[in-house]
């Protein structure tokens, strides 16, 4: 950006930062996925989040908030200890040097050792659920029999996953498409009003979430 290259920062952008973007509404997909578990009928609704270090990162902020948005919307009280947040080493390594089965171990047992637990989380990405049905399962419980468990991005495990994960998916393609539209339209001169796209997403319902009464 300091040597006026055209930058477009796809999936999330960063506050503060001036530069194209084009990413699915990350605050939408949160509301939606969490008004969903609450249409099932759960009223104690977690969210796995990321540490502080990555606050100002736009996926992580938004599905924060969408999540937070959607429980007082429906006169459901946010609870900060249904917030556990990952650890530094999390969010800051490579998928391919993390291992798999901890993503979201240590945040689902902290949950589940809670008073009242509960029923269903609300995950940051799809990946860590592999860790939070490892610690379900580890502590006696099944999903969807006992938690029901929802992600965003519909990635390529969600559906591998036992069961597998119902998901919030982000229309990759059209993330592609806008991307390259961005940066052609920038370099061609064309001026354009929408410099921070946003698309939305789609519930896709697999097998991990189920109704809950009380």
């Amino acid at each position: 950006l300091e040597k006026g290259l055209p930058v477009v920062q796809i999936d999330k952008y960063f506050t503060g930062l001036e530069a194209m973007s084009v990413a699915c509404d990350n605050y939408d997909a949160a509301f939606a996925a969490t008004e969903y578990l609450i249409a099932l009928g759960h009223r104690r609704i977690a969210h796995i989040t990321s540490n502080d270090t990555l606050r100002n990162v736009s996926s992580v902020s938004e599905r924060f908030a969408g999540y937070r948005d959607a429980l007082l919307k429906n006169k459901l009280e946010f609870r900060k200890e249904y917030v556990p947040e990952l650890t530094r080493n999390c969010v800051h390594t490579t998928m391919a040097d993390l291992k798999l089965q901890s993503l979201g171990y240590r945040e689902m047992s902290a949950l589940l050792k809670l008073a009242a637990p509960p029923t269903a989380v609300f995950l940051l990405f799809d990946e860590l659920a592999v860790g939070a049905i490892h610690a379900i399962n580890d502590n006696g419980l099944t999903v969807p029999g006992d938690i029901s468990l929802i992600g965003v991005n519909n990635s390529e495990i969600a559906s591998y996953l036992e069961p597998p994960l119902t998901t919030m998916a982000q229309p990759i393609q059209e993330l592609a498409v806008n991307a390259v539209g961005l940066i052609v339209d920038h370099l061609a001169g064309r001026r354009r009003d929408d410099l921070k796209v946003k698309l939305k997403t789609k519930l896709i319902v697999r097998e991990s979430c189920r109704g809950y009464e009380a």
